[in-house]
């Protein structure tokens, strides 16, 4: 063999032992649901998990802001800062059973200066006598402080985060509850209002109610109005002879009671 060609397959021939090693291979990395996070001061942050890893341990650097913890065994992030802190980068490592993954975790702790609701409460509905649950989510300077409100009137002892009604009654039904949240600078904003609705009987389910104080056929019957507590008027009718009669239903107590008469007598007829 020509030296020339010789010293060529003696050059490829290193080159092919050594390509291997100089091939980077890609960095073994994983990742968090939620990445960069931004947290407030004083508010529990939602459980923050990796995924795309099987691990038997994580640990993190640099430490984490005040009151957030890191689950060695799980790696999943939780706790309710403490302490404002600006955005930084914290490195996660996991432990593998090849060696180790890494993710870097963006995280960045608020401190509320400005009062603001988060969470507004929402409308509820409940079967008669059960209780309804409403809530709000704020954040603000300082401690802060509630009132909630039913049809715009304070409700003694309604003082926190969260108000449980007593046991509802119909006159509940349409009944609007709103919060005002205070800040400790004396700054307040009032939530928007949630509606209670409350039903007798679950859908389908029929109620006995009253006896109507004259009864009759071919009489009208006309709600009075669209809401849902509102009365009937009935009007009329044959009961061996045409009625110039009439009474109202009430819904929330299920009863009929005698109204104004008709000055005719009338049966088969439109109201």
């Amino acid at each position: 063999m020509p030296t020339r060609l010789r010293w060529l397959v003696t050059v490829v021939g290193c080159l092919v032992l050594l390509l291997p090693a100089c091939i980077d291979t890609p960095a073994n990395t994983f990742s968090y649901g939620t990445n960069p996070a931004v947290y407030t001061k004083g508010v529990a942050i939602a459980a923050n998990a990796p995924s795309g890893v099987t691990a038997t341990s994580y640990a993190i650097a640099p430490a984490l802001p005040t009151g957030l913890a890191l689950n060695t065994g799980t790696g999943v992030l939780t706790g309710t800062p403490t302490l404002a802190a600006p955005a930084a980068n914290y490195l996660v490592t996991a432990a593998t059973s090849s060696g180790t993954a890494t993710c870097t975790l963006n995280l960045t702790v608020t401190d509320p200066t400005v009062l603001a609701i988060l969470v507004q409460p929402v409308n509820q509905s409940v079967l008669l006598a059960q209780t309804a649950l409403f809530s709000v989510s704020a954040v603000g300077p300082g401690t802060l402080s509630y009132q909630w409100r039913k049809d715009g009137l304070s409700l003694a002892g309604a003082n926190a985060s969260t108000y449980i009604t007593p046991a509802t009654a119909l006159s509940d039904n349409g009944a609007s509850y709103a919060v005002v949240v205070t800040d400790a600078a004396g700054g307040s904003l009032t939530s928007a209002s949630a509606t209670l609705t409350v039903a007798a009987q679950p859908p389908g389910v029929s109620l006995l109610t009253g006896h109507m104080a004259d009864r009759r056929v071919f009489h009208t019957a006309t709600l009075l109005s669209s809401q849902s507590d509102a009365k009937v008027l009935v009007v009329g009718g044959y009961d061996g002879s045409y009625l110039a009669k009439a009474e109202l239903y009430h819904p929330a107590t299920y009863t009929f009671t005698p109204t104004g008469s008709m000055a005719t007598s009338r049966g088969d007829h439109t109201a």
